[in-house]
């Protein structure tokens, strides 16, 4: 399940309460705590002052309108050793500490807390482009970076190749712990830090790269650097300097080197910033010529016993800063493996992460699905027998329809009431508008071929969608043009889409689902759930007709909006200087998808105002850079064009360059000009 799927879900669970009231939260990492689960604390909403217009709780859930009371560091170490149950009082304490040291720690890579950094440090913020970070794997497992990547989006940074290997050799641990099961007595601390460190720092890598829009580069692999560090050699003068010994500060050696190696290549305005909580390491730095960002590194007492919430003010600006609840269940579930929230009416809502018994998949992280589900009062305390799939999508609940018998008479119709959704492919739909435009006639098997349908019963959701706007007449088994298909051909044919719109509202299911876009304020995600099965099909239908576009992942939003090129020079000027942070340059993606958010204001309206803007010199534009990043992939939307006289459905990449700018590949949008 998605984090927004859960935010739904969660919901219920709040609902289910008297006026959403508090929910206890707790964790458990299965092998380390068998049945048992650690408390910490409660959450409630905050349903005065927190937000304009209403209180769902999905909202107030997605809009971090909650408060995080957290037990005290005292209840929470006695709760901790009785669950470790280790006879070694000393060793007991020292695990138990360093799990309430990385459980703060999650507070920080969530963004409830901000991190601590030297005094000189803050005076130069915030970062600038011409700024570039090296992590080490202290910035990223207590996260200074995730603070450094929300706050300053602009500064590149560096994880060097060591960080990574050293992520990969604590998950290595922590695996080779949890397959001794026999021998975990006395080693469930043990278990669990290595969890929380190695997941944890899993996490962060994958969260910078899939969901920041952070430039991020990696560094060169030193050879035989790594070999002395990572393998025995033999040779006298390598044994004599007893690297073997000493891994952890050669691997400090190698960060370093690559910071410095930056700083060789990079011009003389531009300044490396090593990024570490290690007083030792920054002293290092500073007496090899590199400039530390130093960070204290968190104690349990700046977590534990504090009263959190997830709004917050931006340091820096002063602005609100929102951090969705799902955000901290995510990241708590990732530590330690498993989350569950229980309201005062024992009512459960579970987080798993993957486990021996939930199999990883690359679609797992990039989509940052976990499995989840909703216990109700009834069943609580009983053990659940099936796992929900991550997806959510896969279990999909059917849906009662009109009568849809398939009769052969000509002018047959398709019963209103109730709406069906149909499924199919809209690109197909096109091909066949064109295709029984231009040939007036078409057979069965005709249909099927073109449809590319193994059985009449592959073309049937086609004919009910058609058949109910008498697009089509049947007569027999033959499809037949009408005046109105005619008229959606032609529209097609020559790109004019509200012509297009408009003359698909025949269909009563497409005009149902105007309804619904219409009825949705700017700003907010249209609720599909209504279309059940014919969800997808109808959201690309919005957004061929420009009635709605993605957004991803909050889903599909309202795009009434088209104003003429001087309104809409003032609204891109002003998104545009949103996006701004100093370095003059924006991603052209995050910018739509702005434009669709806050204005209501269509993709491909986007694309066509700029151009007439820029040309009756309402602003200036200009693109540079052609590095397209992966983990936009999939925000695609889905257009019509036409080729040699045939109209056909084409999917766009907003974060690819050739969208706004034919012709050009380059990724990001700088706009000048007043805008007036």
């Amino acid at each position: 399940m998605s984090r927004n799927d859960a935010e739904a879900s969660m919901a219920k669970l709040f609902e289910a309460g008297s006026r959403y009231g508090h929910c206890e939260i707790y964790v458990r990492e299965e092998n380390a705590f068998n049945s048992k689960f650690l408390n910490l604390g409660k959450i409630t909403l905050q349903t005065k002052g927190m937000l304009q217009g209403g209180e769902n709780p999905a909202t107030l859930i997605r809009h971090g309108a909650f408060e995080w009371q957290v037990p005290s560091e005292e209840s929470t170490r006695a709760e901790l050793l009785t669950i470790f149950d280790n006879n070694k009082k000393e060793k007991a304490n020292d695990d138990a500490y360093q799990v309430l040291r990385q459980t703060a720690e999650i507070g920080v890579r969530s963004g409830l807390l901000h991190p601590t950094f030297d005094p000189r440090d803050v005076e130069e913020m915030p970062l600038r482009s011409s700024q570039t970070v090296v992590s080490d794997t202290s910035g990223v497992l207590a996260g200074p970076l995730d603070f450094v990547v929300r706050q300053f989006p602009v500064v590149r940074v560096k994880i060097p190749a060591i960080v990574h290997m050293e992520i990969v050799n604590m998950a290595d641990r922590f695996h080779g712990i949890r397959k001794s099961l026999s021998s975990l007595k006395g080693k469930k601390g043990e278990l669990l830090i290595a969890r929380m460190r190695s997941q944890g720092g899993h996490r962060a890598l994958l969260r910078l790269e899939l969901q920041s829009d952070t430039e991020v580069e990696r560094t060169f692999l030193l050879g035989d650097p790594l070999r002395s560090a990572f393998a025995r050699d033999n040779d006298g003068d390598v044994a004599g300097l007893n690297l073997q010994r000493s891994v952890r500060a050669y691997a400090d050696r190698l960060i370093l080197e690559s910071a410095r190696h930056h700083q060789v290549q990079s011009g003389p305005n531009h300044m490396v910033r090593l990024l570490t909580g290690d007083k030792e390491f920054a002293s290092m730095a500073l007496a090899e010529g590199v400039s530390p960002l130093f960070f204290r590194m968190f104690n349990p007492s700046d977590f534990f016993g504090q009263t959190l919430t997830g709004q917050t003010f931006d340091p820096f600006s002063g602005h609100l800063l929102r951090t969705p609840l799902s955000i901290v269940l995510w990241e708590l579930a990732t530590a330690f493996g498993e989350v569950r929230l229980r309201n005062a009416s024992n009512c459960v809502f579970e987080i798993h992460a993957f486990d021996q018994y939930r199999q990883w998949t690359t679609d797992h992280a990039i989509r940052d699905l976990l499995w989840c589900f909703f216990e109700p009062a009834s069943k609580t305390g009983t053990q659940q027998s099936t796992t929900r799939a991550a997806d959510s999508s896969e279990s999909t609940t059917s849906v009662a329809v009109a009568d849809t018998s398939v009769g052969g008479s000509k002018g047959e119709t398709i019963s209103a009431h109730p709406v069906y959704f149909q499924r199919f492919n809209c690109g197909r739909l096109i091909q066949l508008i064109s295709a029984l435009d231009d040939q007036q006639e078409l057979s069965l098997p005709e249909v099927m071929d073109l449809l590319n349908a193994k059985s009449p019963v592959g073309a049937n959701e086609y004919r009910r969608f058609l058949l109910g706007g008498d697009i089509i007449a049947v007569q027999d088994t033959a499809w037949m043009r009408t005046d109105r298909l005619t008229k959606l051909s032609t529209a097609l044919k020559n790109e004019r889409i509200s012509e297009f719109r408009d003359a698909l509202l025949v269909s009563p299911s497409f005009r149902k689902f105007s309804e619904i876009v219409g009825e949705t304020a700017i700003g907010s995600p249209i609720d599909i759930s209504p279309l059940k099965r014919g969800a997808k099909t109808y959201s690309v239908l919005g957004e061929i007709t420009l009635m709605a576009a993605p957004v991803l992942p909050a889903g599909l939003f309202p795009t009434p909006n088209v104003p003429d090129a001087a309104e809409f020079a003032i609204i891109a000027k002003k998104r545009y200087n949103e996006l701004n942070h100093g370095a003059e340059l924006v991603s052209t993606g995050a910018w739509l998808e702005l434009l669709v958010r806050g204005d209501g204001i269509h993709p491909e309206i986007a694309r066509n105002r700029l151009d007439d803007a820029s040309r009756r010199g309402f602003l200036q534009r200009s693109t540079e850079g052609s590095t397209t990043q992966a983990r936009y992939s999939d925000h695609i939307l889905h257009v019509v064009r036409v080729q040699a006289g045939i109209p056909y459905l084409k999917p766009i990449h907003l974060y690819r360059g050739d969208y706004l700018i034919e012709g050009k590949s380059s990724v990001s949008l700088r706009i000048a000009g007043s805008g007036t």
